[in-house]
């Protein structure tokens, strides 16, 4: 079984549900890889920030290559409002990893004659954040790079 290192780096959303009542939002967000809990990663709260939270967070995943080429893994990304009584979820994103490899391979260079680009470059991505009830609320902005496996 081959592994393959992930970096994703948790840059921001914009255009969040905002779930609290009376208070600006307290917002985090947690990674996983297909929501297994063993994986799951936690970007800093950021304070104040409402519906528009900012993290330049970065993480590292190592993934099954296998399963990610055969579209079995997924990025996912769940947005939760920090509060006292208990947090609350804002929205998620799921993201197929194989949809990440296709377009890393597309900019690196491997499905074109152009000269490939320096291998730190990071692709940026920006998608839907869906509420619990499954309506598009905002934005999410991250940004990965796939290492050498």
């Amino acid at each position: 079984m081959e592994f393959r290192p992930l970096d994703v780096t948790v840059l921001s959303a914009k255009g969040l549900k905002d779930v609290n009542l009376m208070t600006k939002m307290d917002v985090y967000a947690v990674v996983s890889i297909s929501g297994d809990p063993r994986t799951a990663q936690k970007t800093p709260v950021d304070k104040d920030c409402g519906s528009s939270p900012k993290w330049h967070f970065p993480m590292k995943f190592t993934l099954d290559d296998a399963a990610a080429h055969a579209n079995r893994l997924t990025l996912v990304f769940k947005i939760m409002s920090d509060r006292s009584l208990g947090d609350r979820e804002v929205g998620s994103v799921h993201v197929p990893v194989k949809e990440l490899l296709d377009a890393a391979s597309v900019v690196d260079g491997k499905k074109s004659d152009d000269v490939a680009p320096p291998p730190a470059l990071e692709n940026v991505m920006s998608y839907c954040v869906r509420t619990p009830k499954g309506k598009p609320k905002g934005t999410l902005e991250f940004s990965y790079r796939f290492g050498e496996n």
